[in-house]
Order: structure tokens, then sequence, then C-alpha cells
């Protein structure tokens, strides 16, 4: 899905993935956007899942744009604008949670260090790019031992053992889902109940 490669079935890969999830994300209360603009409302959330295209610098190093199927590309600084303090972020997007050294100083680059300076919390992203089946198997396993009171990381490590019996023994697809920041992180518990 690296937008820069062209990939070939672009056009469908988004719209494929969230039919997929559908289920999913109804069963678990979220609100599907398939939307041409960068959603409102995802900041400040205590879980956001993105979808998206990742695109790197020519040359294949940095992430610098995520997109959609359409015309949608944001800055990775612009999008981690839009995600600003969510508490936990799942973004399946290809290289997403690649991080470079910074070419001119003593530091990184990445989307993943652009959601955690934006106040993110815990980000779980790929450091490659991402089978676009993966999401389907993954998610449902997340969801489920995160609401069951789960750490990310615990959540996290559930959700990829789920990909790796279910979907693929590679070790670029059961593995490509990472965890960044506090992933000790557990959902907020509910009042009223």
């Amino acid at each position: 899905m690296d937008i820069d490669r062209g990939h070939p079935d672009r056009s469908l890969t988004l719209h494929s993935m969230a039919e997929r999830l559908r289920d999913t994300f109804q069963e678990h209360g979220f609100e599907l956007d398939e939307g041409p603009a960068v959603p409102e409302g995802l900041a400040s959330s205590e879980l956001a899942v993105v979808a998206a295209h990742g695109g790197l610098l020519p040359g294949g190093f940095y992430f610098h744009v995520i997109a959609n199927d359409a015309e949608l590309k944001a800055a990775a600084r612009r999008f981690a604008d839009a995600i600003r303090g969510t508490e936990v972020v799942v973004l399946f997007v290809c290289s997403g949670g690649r991080v470079d050294s910074h070419p001119m100083s003593n530091s990184t680059v990445g989307l993943v260090k652009y959601a955690l300076e934006a106040g993110c919390k815990c980000v779980v992203a790929s450091p490659w790019p991402l089978d676009s089946r993966v999401p389907s198997h993954w998610l449902p396993a997340f969801l489920a031992a995160w609401e069951s009171g789960k750490s990310v990381v615990d959540a996290t490590f559930e959700a990829n053992q789920a990909v790796k019996t279910r979907f693929s023994s590679e070790q670029r697809d059961y593995l490509a889902m990472a965890v960044y920041g506090d992933g000790l992180r557990t959902r907020a518990p509910r009042s009223g109940g």
C-alpha cells in the first residue's frame, strides 16, 4: 500500500478493508467515516482506528503522507494534529510505524513520533507495508482483549497471534502491528454499570 509505488489495486484497497471490518465496527460501536477528508472528532478519543495508505518520500526513506483511495493526501504532521490527545491509536497504514533517524539532528521522524508528540498516549502501527487482509483478523481479536481489560501490549500480542493462526504465519504479517508509547494502557473504566 505504499502510495509512492502506485499500487495497482489501490482504488479498492481501503473500501475492501472497510467492508471486511464493517461488522466488527458495528459490534464495538465505532463510527465508520469513509469521507474524502481526515475525519473530524478523532482528537482526544479513547481509541481511534485509522486505515489509510502510507507514503514514503522518493528513495524509500521517511514517512511522508497518508492518503485515502481517492484524492486525500495529508502530511504526517497534519494527520498527527487531527489525532491530538487520543489515548490509543491503531494505524492500519503501511509504514505508519516506521521511525527514521532525522537527517539533520540527533532525533527521529515518522508518523508515530508525531502522534506521540501530539499527546497520543499509545500508537499501534506497522513499521513496514501491511497486507490489507491483516486488519480483518487482527482488529476483532484486539478489541475483544482490550474490552476485557487487557493492556494495549497484551491485546496486540493476542491480535498478532490471531493473525498467525487465522491468516498467515509469515512474520511480516503476524508481527506487523507493533506498540509505541504506553503499552500498559488499559481501557478506561466504564461508569454507571
